[in-house]
Formats: C-alpha cells, structure tokens, sequence
C-alpha cells in the first residue's frame, strides 16, 4: 500500500507541464509468479501452493538513484530452497553517479573479473540474490584506469549472512600510454582482492576467521581478435567432502578465452581449470550452500527441451577443459535469397582426479570425463514467411559411476503467417544410456492478434521401463511491458539452469501463473 501511494504521488509529481521544476523519474514494476500443485504421494508435506513476488521501486533525480525492492515467498515455489519463506524488504539503496565516480550505500550488485574471485547478482529464475549490503565505489580518475572499491555484508536467502566482504577491483588499459590517438587494438591488465570475514564462529565449521582471494588478468583486444587470460588464488576456505566431511582447502582457477569474428564467420575457444574453489558466503557447514563466487558450467546453453536434459554443472573441487564455438554464414546462389546459418559447439570436462586435501598436477592425474558435447545446427529461411532449424548433438555425461552417452536429433520450423499469426512446431528425439533409454518431444505454439499466444507440448520416455508422458499447456498474452501467463502441465524432475548455473526442481503436477509489469 505505501508504494503504491508513493508511486501515484510521484507520479502526478514529474508528469506536469514542461515548465514546472524538474521532480525526477520515478519507475518500478512487479514480478510475480505462482504455483498451485496437485497433491503428490512422494511429497505429502509439500505445499500445495507457492508464491515467488518481487516488488521493485526506483526513483531517480538528476545523478541521484534510490530504490526499494521488497520480495514474498509465502511459501516459496516447488524447487526453490525453503529458507527463502517468508516476506520482508530485502534491498534499498542510494546512488550518486556521474562520469568518473559512483557511489551506492546499502544494496548493490558487483563482480570482480570474470566472478571466479566474486560475483554478487540476482537470478529470480534460480533464486539466487547474492547482493551485498554496505558501500560500493566505482572511479576512473581517467579515461585508461577503472578502480571498483566495496565493504558490505553479503545476502542470504531474505537475511543477511554472519560475514563482511571487503575487496577492491583495477583495470589499466596500458596501451593508451603509448597510443596518442585512437588505435585498432587494446592492451589492458587487471587485478583483484577479497577478503570475507567470518563474523560468528559456527559449531563443526573447519574455516579460518579469514579468507583472502586475490586474481589477476589480461586482455587485448583488435578489429576482429579479443583475447583473455585470468588466474585466481584462493586462500584456505571450508568446502564439503563425503569422505571427510567438512575440510579447509586453498585453491586456483585459471582462464583462458579467445575470439575471431569477420563477415558471416566467427569462431571463439575458451579454457578453464579450477581446483577446490569452493567459496561459501559464510561459514556455515552445510552440503547444500549458497556461492560468493561465479562457476557456471562452460558447455552449450540449450534452449531445446531435450539437449538440455542432462547438463553439466561445474565441479569446483576440480575439473580441467573448455569448449570451442563457431558460426558461419553460408552464402551460394543454389541456397537462395537467404544463407544457410551454421553454429557448431564442442565442450569436454575431466577430472583432475583424487585431489582430497592434496594439489594436483596441472592436468590432473587419473581423472574421469565428467561431460563431453558435440553440436551442430543449421538454421535456414525458406522465404520471408517460413524458417526452419535442423539440429544434431551428441553427448556423454558421467552419472551413477559411468559414461553415459546421449544422441539427439530435432526439427525446428516458424511460419510468420501475417504480421499478427504465426505457428512454430519442434519435433525432437532422443536415445540415451540413462536410465530413460528413450525421449520423444513435440511442442506446437500458435501465435494470434499480436499479443496472445496459446501453446502445448508433451515429453515422453518410451524406452522407460516407467513410461510417461510430461505435458504442458497454456497460453500467453503481452503488451508493451506487461506479459501475463498461464500454463498446466505434469512437470519432470531434474536440474533447470540459466547461465550454465543450476537449481533441482522436483516432479510435480500443477498450474503456474506469472504476471510482469515495469512501468
């Protein structure tokens, strides 16, 4: 009720003549989603019903910005952790900004490099809010030198965690010391430092009060070459091990990327090798945790159903590899008007292997192959109305002691009939070594009247020697900033993840409604 009156007062205030005073911008919106589940003999105690709300307000006057966000999970929905329930204003803030400095005391987001050292963001898809609570302070006293400078306690869940970050960020962009004028290429050096502080001793916690994380990193950059290296040292820190239970390890990172594009053709590589980089927001023993740095898995982010079916998640105790992408624009007169566009996409992961309170070699010794993909998709436009997507992958994951390998073909096509209908169908299948043998998926949307779109799709394992059908149905309507959704359906229990991060959703049966609106 007080941001919505907030929000109408200020609003009439800034939206008068032209020649009254200037009274700032205010802006906000809401995120809301719900989730109403039929009753499950597996989960007897779990909520019928979950509420994922983010309620957000920003105000803005001249180089000044202050914001509110407050956030409801009464209870939380099905696959989000449960100690997110509950309702509480979680985030305020005030900033100052202008060319060469930013301020912002209370919450802000921040990350130092690549995130292998630290990362603070928010991803309501995941439930994941890392934001810290203090002093953030970004200057570049010249156009060649970044400085990020922070002291603030780190989110957890709707609270805050029993520890203090404080760390420091610089970026020089050496080459313009010798550059008088602008120039087809950059050279640049970084560095960073963090120190989380334990501020409560914890009962079987194994880590020290303090724990340091240093990195540093490179990059250069030309017309159509960019390269990067970055290497992280990790001072002692508590991590989980089913052998011996909590243990106190230091470790590494080291990162490794480069990219060439040109007209119609680009190609990129990137490799990693990360060693006991466990870093907890605090030190709270538990196998379960919530990260203050950023690992996400380095392989292909699908956007089809069943390729994305058994992703990998990075293992941060240790693993070594890396992934090589490439496009090309495929351009010849029997093609027609429109190119052929090809993406291939090569990733492979291994183990460094029994490295329990031990370094190991730089490749590690007598490690497993943890995952390895192998993609490659055409996309083609027929005309101007019809574009179809012919793809290809296989993959080979390390689960339940072995190598499981998976072979995945699907189809694609979008017909624009007008500009206000269109129909897009996917046909997709799978035979795999897990314990599915067998996946079939199909998805029709019907797209109407601009703004509505209806939808159904089903995924069944017919090679299970437990076969069923995981269907999904509903129907979407947006206009300008506001989306509003319904769908019902039987989902599959399994891994769900954005930006190569991930979060265990489990089965269910049930509706789900979701509502945006930025103003």
């Amino acid at each position: 009720m007080i941001i919505a009156v907030l929000g109408g007062f200020l609003t009439s205030a800034y939206a008068q003549e032209n020649d009254k005073p200037y009274l700032g911008k205010l802006h906000g919106g809401i995120d809301a989603r719900a989730g109403f589940y039929q009753k499950d003999d597996m989960q007897p105690l779990a909520d019928t019903v979950g509420i994922n709300t983010y309620l957000n307000l920003n105000y803005e006057y001249k180089k000044f910005n202050f914001g509110l966000q407050y956030e409801i999970f009464e209870p939380p929905m099905r696959g989000y952790v449960p100690e997110l329930k509950g309702h509480k204003l979680t985030q305020y803030f005030a900033a100052y900004t202008s060319d060469k400095l930013g301020v912002t005391l209370g919450s802000f987001y921040e990350q130092f490099g690549s995130g292998l050292i630290f990362r603070s963001y928010e991803e309501r898809a995941l439930g994941v809010n890392t934001s810290l609570r203090g002093l953030n302070v970004r200057y570049s006293p010249v156009n060649w030198i970044n400085v990020k400078m922070l002291a603030g306690q780190p989110r957890k869940y709707l609270d805050y965690a029993d520890a203090f970050c404080t760390g420091a960020d610089a970026d020089f962009k050496l080459s313009h010391l010798w550059q008088k004028e602008v120039s087809d290429y950059n050279f640049s050096v970084g560095g960073a430092w963090l120190l989380r502080h334990n501020s409560k001793e914890k009962p079987l916690s194994v880590e020290p009060e303090n724990v340091n994380l240093f990195s540093v990193r490179t990059a250069f950059s030309a017309a159509n070459f960019n390269a990067g290296l970055e290497y992280t040292l990790k001072g002692a820190s508590q991590s989980y091990s089913s052998v011996m239970d909590y243990v106190s390890q230091s470790g590494d990172a080291l990162l490794v990327n480069m990219d060439y594009t040109t007209r119609g053709f680009g190609i990129s590589g990137v490799f990693r090798r990360i060693e006991h980089l466990e870093f907890r927001i605090d030190n709270t023993p538990t196998p379960i945790y919530v990260p203050l740095n950023y690992i996400p898995a380095l392989t292909k982010q699908h956007k089809y159903a069943l390729p994305a079916l058994y992703p990998h998640t990075a293992n941060a105790e240790g693993e070594i590899g890396g992934q090589l992408d490439a496009f090309w624009d495929i351009s010849y007169g029997w093609l027609g008007k429109y190119p052929l566009k090809m993406t291939f996409n090569a990733s492979y992961y291994r183990s460094l292997g029994d490295n329990l309170m031990k370094t190991m070699p730089f490749f590690g010794k007598e490690g497993k192959d943890l995952f390895k993909e192998i993609s490659v998709e055409f996309e083609k436009k027929i005309n101007s109305a019809v574009k179809s997507t012919v793809a290809f992958y296989a993959q080979n994951k390390y689960e339940y002691f072995n190598n499981n390998a998976s072979y995945i073909e699907l189809v694609d096509v979008l017909w624009k009939i007008n500009k206000r209908n269109s129909i897009r169908t996917e046909i997709q299948h799978m035979n795999t070594q897990m314990v599915d043998k067998a996946w079939i998926y199909g998805l029709l949307e019907v797209g109407f009247a601009r703004n509505w779109m209806v939808f159904g799709s089903d995924m069944h394992n017919y090679g299970a020697e437990k076969r069923e059908h995981f269907y999904n149905a509903g129907a979407s309507f947006t206009y300008k900033s506001l989306k509003a959704m319904a769908s019902y359906g039987k989902n599959r229990g399994g891994l769900q993840c954005v930006g190569g991060i991930c979060r265990f959703v489990p089965a269910y049966t049930g509706a789900t409604v979701s509502l945006s609106y930025v103003f």
